[in-house]
């Protein structure tokens, strides 16, 4: 490779699935004779990431800044299908609270702990030492931000907003406060091409198409990469993880692998691509869509409900996250898992957290317990459910014999869990059937030192940033639950500030 000038490697040997990129015509658009419109800063995508560095670039001092979206709406992507928790570290919020942080340091170990050591340690940090001044960011717009449990971390730092959870109200203060700043936003308004320099090593704008027709959009700053990630395109998920082939998806459905697309076609570099926040707790909601919700049974979990295989055998410490649980569940060669649960340690649930899957109403689910039609069944003994949701019941019934002896000597000897909170003596007993759904992916484009994408030489391309889930890095191998929206917002507010100091491009 050394012997190749960057141009011919990347003219020769680009790849994107399996897709070779052999001549300059589909490497790159190029430059065009006349531009469409003019901006400092140019982003791609109007989710949480994307509008986060586009405010915060506005506020630092950047001139005009235009965000392009491919929806209708800012309200279609995978921050509006999320519950947008938030964990962060030194917030006002924790610190009204009483909570006793210990640092951001202590934060960046724990997700470093969570991604089993196998993140990008410049993201983490960035992550972790600006996520309470992000949240305090947007307490300032307005979010009712409140601390919720979250076994992940040594303390309080998962910030809720309460009801309605959902990701959309985060891009609804965003919007305001861009409207407010003069930001333009374009809907319905799809990226297509990244636009560069002769040798593809500086980013000069971008390709929309506007009203069906090329609409060229030139930078003097820079172009921010936040289309999100692919977990809403099939083939890109069953490519990237094997392990989860055929997986339902909850992400947004414009979640298509765009940015990565238009990047790697100018030779950009990725990471960690084989990584997502795939969970085991999946409702189908159409099957032939691939289309899916979270069923929140690691939370359920928490109260003392327990996670088997179809072999009726547990396969992970149960109040472990939903993906840590799916990476299990997959080496396990698991297709499906089960959530089983008193009365008791479904009302607890119940009654503390008003969300049991994520796009339903608490009244929706009390719904599916009466009715058991998609993924729920009820019954008086063990071995009835087993019955009823097709998990060996020999091994179900041992496993919970077990686990009845583990409650009772406060050790868990298998996994050594921590919430042993009841044992199964006495019915009815609760079911839950779950299959895999992908939420997010956790590889993307790689950044280098100045945070600027790096080509597959490890430069940088000038001008050129990635954020969200088209930046990959700063989970590892395993999604810890809040850190999706809260390094979206966190590291996109700070990429924001970066380029509005950022020199004029030289075209």
């Amino acid at each position: 490779m050394s012997q190749l000038s960057r141009r011919s490697f990347i003219s020769t040997s680009a790849v994107f699935i399996g897709t070779a990129l052999t001549t300059k015509k589909t490497l790159a658009a190029t430059a065009p004779t006349k531009w469409s419109d003019t901006c400092d800063v140019l982003v791609l995508g109007g989710g949480a990431a994307g509008m986060a560095a586009a405010v915060s670039a506005k506020e630092a001092g950047a001139g005009k800044v235009i965000v392009v979206e491919k929806n209708p709406t800012l309200f279609l992507n995978s921050t509006t299908y999320s519950m947008g928790q938030f964990s962060a570290s030194g917030s006002r919020v924790m610190k009204d609270n009483g909570v006793k942080d210990p640092g951001a340091k202590v934060f960046a170990e724990e997700i470093m702990k969570g991604g089993h050591q196998k993140n990008d340690p410049l993201l983490v940090k960035i992550y972790a030492e600006h996520s309470g001044e992000t949240i305090d960011w947007l307490s300032g717009m307005g979010l009712p931000f409140r601390l919720m449990p979250n076994p992940a971390y040594g303390v309080l730092r998962t910030h809720d907003l309460g009801v309605p959870q959902t990701g959309a109200r985060h891009i609804e203060a965003l919007k305001k406060r861009a409207d407010a700043l003069g930001i333009q936003i374009v809907t319905s308004c799809p990226a297509k091409e990244l636009i560069t320099n002769e040798d593809r090593s500086e980013v000069l704008g971008a390709e929309c198409i506007k009203d069906k027709k090329p609409f060229f959009i030139k930078t003097t700053k820079g172009v921010i990469i936040a289309t999100g990630g692919f977990m809403s395109n099939g083939k890109l998920v069953d490519n990237y993880l094997p392990d989860f082939k055929g997986a339902l998806s909850c992400a947004g459905p414009s979640a298509q692998g765009d940015g990565l697309r238009m990047a790697q076609k100018i030779g950009a570099q990725t990471q960690f691509m084989g990584n997502g926040a795939v969970y085991c707790y999946g409702v189908p909601v159409d099957k032939e869509k691939r289309r899916g919700l979270i069923f929140r049974g690691h939370i359920m979990n928490i109260y003392g409900s327990i996670s088997v295989g179809p072999d009726g055998k547990r396969f992970v410490r149960d109040e472990l996250g939903a993906t840590t649980a799916g990476i299990a569940a997959s080496r396990k060669g698991y297709d499906k898992t089960f959530v089983i649960a008193t009365e008791a340690q479904l009302k607890s649930f119940m009654d503390k957290d008003k969300t049991q899957v994520i796009g339903w109403s608490q009244e929706r689910f009390n719904k599916e317990l009466e009715e058991n039609k998609i993924f729920a069944k009820k019954a008086d003994t063990i071995a009835e459910l087993a019955d009823k949701l097709g998990i060996n019941k020999a091994n179900l019934l041992k496993t919970i014999s077990d686990y009845n002896g583990y409650v009772k000597t406060g050790k868990d000897l298998e996994f050594d869990r921590k919430a042993l909170k009841g044992g199964f003596e006495k019915g009815p007993f609760y079911g839950f059937k779950a299959q895999y759904v992908a939420m997010a992916n956790l590889g993307g484009l790689k950044p280098g030192e100045s945070l600027e994408i790096v080509d597959v030489y490890d430069k940088p391309i000038k001008h050129l940033y990635a954020v969200g889930e088209a930046l990959g890095g700063v989970h590892g191998d395993s999604y810890l639950s809040g850190n999706s929206i809260g390094a979206s917002l966190t590291i996109g507010r700070y990429i924001g500030k970066l380029i509005a100091k950022n020199k004029p491009i030289n075209q």
